[in-house]
């Protein structure tokens, strides 16, 4: 339309368009679209946690600076990893579940959320620290049954080799002659694994996992970085949070060999932040 002719028509565009006419002046901006807080998250309440443990959170979110549910909350789910498989609930038989709390920190940039968690993430390291103490002791002793087996082996081979001499029939190898299982650090955590290093984590460690990572956003888009198919990793996210067994058939390239993993109870608990600014919502 050409509203130069028509100078009231050029108003009405103006007016429908905008809200305003051209010759008005603009009204003040509502600053409180920029300057509005989050509404405070009501306190956590009292005797929810031990005495103990409402003290350590409570001196954990002063030191963080954050508020205190950030980290009660990160505490409660880094709990029920620690607790695992050990102890499942049952409200009625066969309905049972393991004790894997997900937790989302969200709050605005800013507001505590990592140093909330990185609390809690510290007691985890120093619990790995206490739980490995052995490590060196255990590599010894697998060093030696290595040694082992493979003397053992060498003695069956041979009264092997003397039996079909003689024409008789070969001995059977020995029962649980095998090679001891590697020594894995015995874990609590993780912050990043793909599906099949949190599947070996998980049989290395049946007593279950917590899942922590700085970023929810991060953690959905790593769902797709090694599948063949958009948010491939999660069926074993799922499984993985009901505790559910995990029974992987895989063919690797390039010898196109093939390869299953079995595992029973594999139990993670998540633990993430969500920051609520402009990029988080545009990625939403």
């Amino acid at each position: 339309m050409d509203t130069t002719a028509h100078p009231g028509a050029a108003a009405f565009v103006d007016e429908a368009i905008y809200g305003r006419r051209a010759d008005e002046p603009w009204p003040d901006p509502d600053l409180s679209l920029i300057a509005a807080e989050p509404i405070p998250p009501p306190p956590v309440p009292a005797n929810v946690l031990p005495p103990r443990w409402a003290a350590w959170t409570m001196d954990a979110a002063e030191g963080a600076g954050a508020p205190h549910a950030f980290t009660v909350c990160a505490t409660l789910s880094a709990t029920g990893a620690l607790i695992g498989n050990s102890r499942w609930a049952s409200p009625w038989d066969p309905w049972r579940e393991p004790p894997a709390i997900n937790v989302a920190l969200v709050g605005r940039p800013s507001s505590g959320k990592s140093p909330a968690q990185d609390q809690v993430v510290a007691l985890l390291t120093r619990i790995e620290a206490a739980l490995n103490t052995d490590i060196e002791d255990r590599r010894r002793e697998a060093k030696r049954l290595e040694t082992e087996t493979k003397e053992r082996i060498k003695l069956w081979e041979s009264e092997v080799r003397d039996a079909a001499k003689l024409g008789n029939p070969a001995p059977a190898l020995p029962a649980g002659l095998r090679n001891p299982a590697p020594v894995e650090r015995r874990r609590v955590y993780s912050t990043e694994p793909t599906v099949e290093k949190a599947g070996r984590l998980s049989a290395s460690n049946p007593r279950g996992l917590l899942l922590q990572r700085d970023e929810l956003a991060g953690w959905l888009a790593s769902m797709d970085r090694y599948a063949a198919t958009a948010g491939g990793d999660r069926p074993f996210w799922l499984q993985a949070y009901g505790g559910r067994a995990w029974t992987p058939d895989r063919v690797r390239e390039p010898l196109k060999k093939s390869f299953t993993m079995r595992f029973r109870y594999d139990s993670l608990a998540l633990t993430e932040r969500i920051a609520l600014d402009a990029a988080q919502f545009r990625r939403v």
